[in-house]
Formats: C-alpha cells, sequence, structure tokens
C-alpha cells in the first residue's frame, strides 16, 4: 500500500511507502476547466488556458500546495458553489510542476507499474483458458487510459479493447476513443452498443446447441440452461440443479482486464 505527502516545491505530492495512515479517498488533480464551471476565477487568479493541474481535490476539499484552500457546497437553491478560505481570496495559482513530480516519485512508480504488469500477466495465463473471450475494458477516463497502457505493454495483441457506447458519453470520451486506436494500432478495437453487446461472446457466453437460445453461461440465464445442450469445453451436459438451481457444469462466459 501507497500513502502520500504533500510537496510543496512541486505544488503536487510525493508518495511514501508508509501504511500507517489509511487513505479514505484518492486525490485528483483539478483542472482550469472545473474552477471555471464553479466560477474560482472570482477568488483566485488563474489563466484558465493553463492545461496543467492547478489544485487538487479529495471528494469536495480543494488544495493548493498542500493546504486547504475552498469547499465546494451546495446553496439553498441547490447551485453548487466555492466557500473559500479567507487566506486563499484572490490567490495567484501556479500550475503543478509535473516533471518534477514525477522525476521524484520515479522510483515508488517504477516498482508498482513493475508489481502490475507482472500480476495482469499472472490474472491472463491463469484465466484464459477458463473463459470465451477475454478483452480490456475501456471507458474513456484516466484510470482506463493507464489500465490499457499496461495491457498493451503485456498481453498479445489478440486480446481486443472493448469500448461500451452508451449514446451519452461526453464528447471528450468519443475523442480519447479515436486517439487510442491510432496510439496501439494492432490491436483490435470494438466498440458496443447495448445491442451490439447481447451479440458478443463475452456476454453471450457458449453456443446454444438446441436453438433454444438460453442455454449459455450469461447470469441471465443460469436457470434457463436446457439439459440437451453440452457445454462447449467439457463436453459435459449442462444439467440443471434440483429445484431450478444453477446448472452443476460451472465456467465462466468472459473475463474483463
Amino acid at each position: 500500500m501507497y500513502s502520500y505527502e504533500w510537496d510543496k516545491k512541486t505544488r503536487g505530492y510525493k508518495l511514501t511507502t508508509q501504511t500507517g495512515k489509511f487513505v479514505a479517498s484518492e486525490v485528483r488533480p483539478v483542472f482550469a476547466q472545473e474552477l471555471l464551471l464553479l466560477k474560482a476565477d472570482e477568488y483566485f487568479n488563474f489563466d484558465p488556458e493553463e492545461l496543467k493541474p492547478l489544485m487538487w481535490a479529495k471528494q469536495n476539499t480543494y488544495f493548493y500546495n498542500g493546504e486547504e484552500c475552498a469547499k465546494a457546497q451546495f446553496d439553498e437553491n441547490k447551485n453548487l458553489h466555492l466557500v473559500v478560505t479567507t487566506d486563499f481570496d484572490k490567490r495567484k495559482l501556479q500550475p503543478v510542476d509535473l516533471l518534477e513530480m514525477i522525476a521524484r516519485n520515479k522510483n515508488i512508480m517504477d516498482s508498482l507499474v513493475a508489481d502490475t504488469l507482472k500480476r495482469i500477466k499472472e490474472m491472463y495465463d491463469e484465466f484464459q483458458n477458463k473463459c470465451d473471450v477475454t478483452y480490456i475494458g475501456f471507458s474513456g477516463g484516466k484510470d482506463s487510459m493507464v489500465l490499457l497502457d499496461l495491457c498493451h505493454q503485456v498481453l498479445p495483441l489478440t486480446v481486443p479493447v472493448v469500448f461500451s457506447d452508451t449514446d451519452m458519453e461526453l464528447p471528450d470520451s468519443y475523442e480519447t476513443w479515436a486517439m487510442v486506436q491510432k496510439r496501439y494500432s494492432g490491436r483490435p478495437f470494438v466498440k458496443v452498443n447495448a445491442e451490439k453487446m447481447q451479440e458478443f461472446r463475452g456476454c453471450q457466453g457458449p453456443r446454444c446447441h438446441c436453438g433454444d437460445g438460453r442455454c449459455g453461461s450469461c447470469p441471465r440465464y443460469r436457470r434457463q440452461r436446457c439439459q440437451a445442450c453440452l457445454h462447449p469445453r467439457t463436453g459435459q451436459a449442462a444439467r440443471r440443479a434440483p429445484h431450478g438451481g444453477a446448472s452443476r457444469t460451472r465456467h465462466r462466459s468472459g473475463s474483463s482486464l
């Protein structure tokens, strides 16, 4: 486990290996766009075009250079606004020195990345023959970007990346989806909506052999497997458990890394 401490030199934070203090919520970067939405330019001086983080936040509490400077709260009309600490009113905000912050965290990050790559490969080797399909789930957010980059380093290029399109994604998510297809060329990319998802083998599970169409291992149909179908991997009959319980032949239909 890792904790962190604020780093006034970079206006960021430095990872530590101390485990005595439990971190209940992760710290996230705050960019100019978010501050503008909160009308923070009424309280702080900052460049609205700045691309680097200007603050950090834990839930609704904002920090600048390691000190709490504001909270986001709803007023009586349910409008979200900032309540700024007096000492920070009209403070000039300087962006986080990202390059220096990365350099100061390099040793721990290198170790963390190596451990994560090893774990991803171990999981793939363990489950690839137990699943009908293995894929990399992608949402377009920062976390899935990191996961995709790590998976791309250790998983075969045959493992696809799957993006579930709800038709309500932010424009940035679609732009990111287009970008990663170019960045990780050679790996298959699949964008699915609600209708196509049911056609995806990872949801359907094994093919139905009797024409019923409900004999797969999808949890939705777990209680409706027919007795005539055979499991495609084991060749065993998918027998029903007594009183309509789950099939005795257990298997997984898909795995998402």
